[in-house]
């Protein structure tokens, strides 16, 4: 009884804590619509063709706002001097929470040199604050098939949306520097379109088991006619990390396809990296993709960070 009571004491504080810091602040915890509860994050609200969405802004335990500055237990770790590299995730459900709690704890027992990073995740806005799950979880899937489950030779109001609203509202918040996009099956195939269209928007991309098969493939056209033009495609270096898991089938046969293509290419500004992650499914394979993404983007930001630190000595 004495620890149950004791327990009881400790949650009442702990909630009574996260309240007080209220929404949009950065050291209390944040309440979205009544739907969620996170430590550091903030909620931001945007209006778009496609209905109302979510910005979910996970930050950096050495985030500080006021200053501009990072906490001095964390001076050099990234060598940013303030300014941290950003995660935009444009399918936040099923990867946001994972990469925000790996990249806030996890990965500094695998490295205490990781940089720390903003996590930014988008979703549909709730509508009602006490919406019930299998509603919104409704509202998710039809922003799946309207916007990433598209022919990706078409035009993109997503990729307008992202372009034109939520890119510059998080550089006009937030202090930030290198861009990464991480997708997963249809936003995968969404982040390819972004890497052969919009390729100056991220400098870094994580893509998973990409639906390459979505519109008879015609991202492979896409790449194709990219490829024919004859001129490089990139003006600034571009990271590309894929992964499969080893039991897809068909979709590991597209993504270790679509890698040999640009890797046949021979990009100058392309350097790619493919990992094929045995006894994952499609469904499975996304929390070892999480892992292993986030320590190629932390040796990633290391080999950056040493040639800006050698180029300005």
């Amino acid at each position: 009884m004495r620890e149950k009571g004791r327990h009881t004491r400790e949650t009442h504080k702990r909630d009574k804590g996260r309240q007080a810091g209220g929404r949009g602040t950065h050291h209390g915890a944040v309440r979205a619509e009544g739907r969620l509860l996170i430590p550091r994050c903030e909620v931001i609200r945007l209006e778009s063709k496609f209905g109302p969405q979510e910005l979910l802004v996970g930050l950096p335990l050495g985030y500080n706002a006021d200053t501009k500055q990072k906490q001095d237990n964390n001076n050099d770790s990234s060598g940013h001097q303030g300014r941290f590299p950003a995660i935009i995730i444009p399918d936040a459900e099923p990867l946001f929470f994972s990469v925000y709690t790996q990249t806030l704890r996890a990965m500094k027992f695998y490295d205490a040199s990781t940089p720390e990073m903003v996590v930014i995740g988008i979703r549909p806005a709730s509508k009602e604050p006490n919406e019930a799950l299998s509603e919104y979880w409704e509202q998710a899937k039809a922003l799946r098939r309207t916007h990433f489950k598209v022919d990706p030779k078409k035009d993109s109001p997503y990729l307008d949306f992202l372009r034109g609203h939520v890119l510059p509202e998080v550089k006009k918040r937030y202090h930030l520097t290198t861009m990464a996009l991480v997708g997963a099956s249809l936003s995968g195939l969404f982040a390819l379109k972004v890497l052969f269209e919009a390729p100056e928007l991220f400098d870094d991309y994580i893509i998973g088991s990409p639906s390459i098969w979505v519109a008879s493939s015609s991202i492979v056209d896409v790449e194709s006619a990219l490829s024919k033009s004859g001129k490089e495609p990139f003006k600034t270096p571009k990271h590309l990390w894929f992964c499969v898991g080893g039991l897809e089938q068909s979709m590991k046969t597209d993504a270790v396809r679509m890698h040999e293509a640009l890797k046949s290419r021979k990009y100058k500004l392309l350097k790619l990296e493919m990992m094929v992650i045995p006894g994952e499914t499609h469904h499975s394979v996304k929390l070892p993709m999480v892992h292993h993404s986030l320590k190629w983007l932390c040796k990633v930001h290391r080999v950056r960070t040493t040639c800006m630190n050698v180029s300005s000595s």
